[in-house]
């Protein structure tokens, strides 16, 4: 395997990991509201786990981009962009597994997700592009 393709998958894990884990800090911060008259002066355990998880999670998104940016130096476009797509395929997975997400499995989802996994099943298989890449 190819480095360029090892950024490649390390990027689209990245950035999956990185909206989990946004969505996770975010559910547990709870209900948000701008208003000051609700602001709080303490700062609660959860809260502060909230926000390590946005950080974090922000920090994992920022790595998929420099290492998208890697990629995107010598890796055809028209197949690189298409293999993001797996990105909606882990995403969906861990937050129907991951606890802190625990979001709901659907058929229509879960449809969806096939279909992304044979669209890139086609894309890699006869992309016919003969272009080499590192």
């Amino acid at each position: 395997m190819r480095i360029v393709s090892v950024y490649l998958i390390i990027s689209i894990l990245a950035g999956a990991c990185g909206q989990l884990m946004m969505k996770a800090g975010l559910l547990a911060l709870g209900p948000l509201s701008l208003a000051l008259e609700n602001f709080r002066t303490s700062v609660e355990l959860p809260a502060i786990a909230g926000l390590a998880w946005i950080a974090t999670g922000i920090g994992a998104y920022f790595a998929a981009v420099l290492l998208w940016i890697k990629v995107l130096k010598v890796f055809p476009l028209n197949m690189a962009y298409p293999l993001l797509s797996l990105g909606y395929v882990v995403v969906y997975v861990g937050s129907v597994w991951w606890p802190a997400v625990n979001e709901a499995v659907s058929p229509q989802k879960t449809l969806g997700v096939c279909l992304i996994i044979i669209g890139v099943i086609i894309i890699t298989r006869y992309s016919g592009d003969s272009r080499q890449h590192e």
